[in-house]
């Protein structure tokens, strides 16, 4: 009989031990839940990259789009990793669907063939996946072979009393300059413009002495336009080449001088 008043009480302490650990199912309870296990090296962070933003739409002018993957313990993933690429809008075509890391990183291309009529362009986007993390989408645009090309001139940042300015503008391959349309604009708007093709040599002269123009940082102060050959096989890149003259309206020169990084060129082509 106390054995079985032994074996009773035991029952009781153990039930009474279960209704206390489950609590009243709020606030809770008073169980303990262990934490999930996480993986030191899964993929923590997929950023997607592109190699440029705007494409010739050509099945042959590509977009390389670079994956850059890291772990959870931090750092780049391990070599090998396989990151899954995805066009999630638009019709591009990736050279593989998926890419295995080097150093954290993965890379595919992506090129359009040309756009259908009556549309002259495409805007893609793309995204990569490595594990279960996929990274924020980015994008690129492809565009049908231009026939013309307007390019703008711009000072990074503001400058003061320009009264004479020569350098040298080079045309990317497959773009001609149309002459005489180089065109002074917004505050160089009154300066006289001479334009040297046969050395893509241009000058800017402001007559509005003794003090010349003022630039605004960005915005353009020269036009042009081109024509693009339609055989190109990618898009011209358009730079400024060798020394930059400039001089304030009492002829001393600028201090220190300005050089083409101190020059924005920007180009917009009329399938964009």
């Amino acid at each position: 009989m106390k054995i079985k008043n032994v074996f009773s009480l035991m029952a009781l302490a153990a039930f009474l031990f279960l209704i206390a650990g489950c609590g009243d199912g709020g606030g809770g309870g008073g169980g303990v839940v262990a934490p999930p296990l996480i993986d030191p090296n899964a993929a923590a962070t997929v950023t997607a990259t592109t190699s440029k933003t705007l494409a010739l739409a050509n099945d042959s002018d590509f977009v390389t789009v670079t994956a850059d993957v890291t772990k959870n313990a931090g750092g780049p993933v391990a070599d090998g990793t396989v990151v899954n690429f995805e066009v999630a809008t638009g019709t591009a075509t990736l050279s593989s669907a998926t890419a295995t890391t080097t150093g954290g990183k993965a890379t595919v291309s992506v090129k359009h063939l040309p756009v259908a009529a009556p549309g002259i362009n495409e805007t893609i986007t793309m995204t990569a996946t490595a594990g279960i993390v996929t990274s924020a989408p980015v994008s690129a645009k492809f565009i049908n072979v231009p026939a013309s090309a307007t390019v703008q001139l711009a000072t990074t940042n503001a400058v003061s009393d320009i009264a004479a300015l020569v350098f040298n503008l080079m045309p990317g391959n497959g773009a001609t300059y149309n002459l005489g349309s180089m065109t002074a604009i917004n505050e160089a708007a009154a300066a006289i413009e001479f334009d040297n093709v046969s050395q893509n040599q241009y000058s800017l002269l402001d007559p509005s002495l003794p003090t010349g123009f003022t630039t605004v940082a960005g915005k353009p102060i020269l036009e042009f336009t081109f024509t693009i050959n339609a055989a190109i096989t990618a898009l011209p890149v358009f730079g400024m080449q060798g020394t930059v003259t400039a001089n304030h309206a009492d002829t001393t020169s600028f201090n220190p001088a300005l050089n083409t990084n101190d020059f924005i060129i920007t180009t917009v082509f009329d399938t964009e």
